[in-house]
This record gives C-alpha cells, sequence and structure tokens, in this order.
C-alpha cells in the first residue's frame, strides 16, 4: 500500500457537487483506505483561456493499485463525470490529477509523478498542506510545508487560492 494524493478541479456546472462526487468516486474506485479529503478553494484558473473560477481539493489515502491503473481508473472517472477533452487548459466538469504515489519517481510518455507542477500551484498546495502530511517531494527533497513556505513567498494567495466558506459547501 502506498500513499496517494489526488487534485481534483471543476469549473463547468455544479462544481461543489462535483467535486464531492469525484471524491467518493476515488475513495472507492482507487480501493482506498485511511482516507482524507481538504477542504474545497475557489480559485483562479491557469492558463490562456479566459474562463470561470475553479472548484479545487485534495484527497489522499493508501492504495494498493499500480500507477498505470490509478491513472486509468482516475480518467475514467472524468470520462463518466463528462470530462470532454477539447481545449488544453479550458473549462472542464472534472480534473483529476495523480500528484504522488509515495515516494515513486515515474516517468512516462503518459504519466509523470509526482506532477511535475504540483510545486508551482496555490490550488494543490494549499489544500495538501491541510492534510497534515509528512510527505517530502522526492525530487525537489522538500517537504509540502516547504513548497507552500516558498509558493507563498513568490505569490499572493488572497489574490489566487480562497477557502470557501463552511457554509457555501467546503468539508
Amino acid at each position: 500500500m502506498e500513499t496517494v494524493a489526488i487534485a481534483l478541479g471543476s469549473n463547468v456546472g455544479d462544481s461543489v457537487a462535483l467535486i464531492r462526487q469525484a471524491m467518493g468516486r476515488v475513495e472507492s474506485d482507487l480501493d482506498m483506505v485511511d482516507f482524507r479529503s481538504s477542504s474545497l478553494y475557489r480559485t483562479l484558473p491557469v492558463g490562456p483561456v479566459e474562463q470561470g473560477d475553479f472548484i479545487n481539493a485534495v484527497c489522499v489515502g493508501q492504495s494498493a493499485m499500480g500507477s498505470d491503473e490509478m491513472l486509468s481508473v482516475l480518467q475514467k472517472i472524468e470520462l463518466d463525470m463528462g470530462r470532454e477533452r477539447l481545449v488544453h487548459w479550458g473549462p472542464r466538469t472534472m480534473d483529476l490529477d495523480l500528484l504522488f504515489v509515495g515516494n515513486q519517481i515515474i516517468e512516462t510518455p503518459h504519466l509523470v509523478v509526482p506532477h511535475p507542477a504540483m510545486h508551482e500551484r496555490g490550488f494543490v498546495l494549499q489544500p495538501l498542506s491541510e492534510l497534515r502530511l509528512s510527505w517530502t517531494h522526492p525530487v525537489l527533497n522538500e517537504s509540502i510545508e516547504d513548497l507552500v513556505v516558498r509558493w507563498e513567498a513568490n505569490h499572493n494567495s488572497s489574490e489566487s487560492v480562497w477557502l470557501l466558506d463552511p457554509e457555501r459547501g467546503a468539508s
């Protein structure tokens, strides 16, 4: 069993409900134990496509699946939830990214783990830090806390990542 982290994002439809539905699917479809999820965050979109804000979260747990099988399961969940890959970095009902699988370093044509941009994304780091994991990035050799501190030093998180009001749907 390996500790696995998944980033979730949505900006099409009822994104809060979609994120919660996806969390349930991730937990069950990846046969995860010790499953935990972050609060929900509203975040600005990344990339050149003009679009609405995202709802983002991160979930973690233990899974015995291999990384290729996990990737296939995550892509199936996205498809089942209406994901269409029309425009790179465009609007989407569901985006699921495999952030890390234990301390594995995986580089294949279809999968790079740890996620190559996770340390540059507040919408990943903020919810990930909330889960208080003792994980260290095996390529950068930095803890989640160190990655958050470095990201915050270079960004104004109050202008790009907002914790949703608990009465509006955060867990």
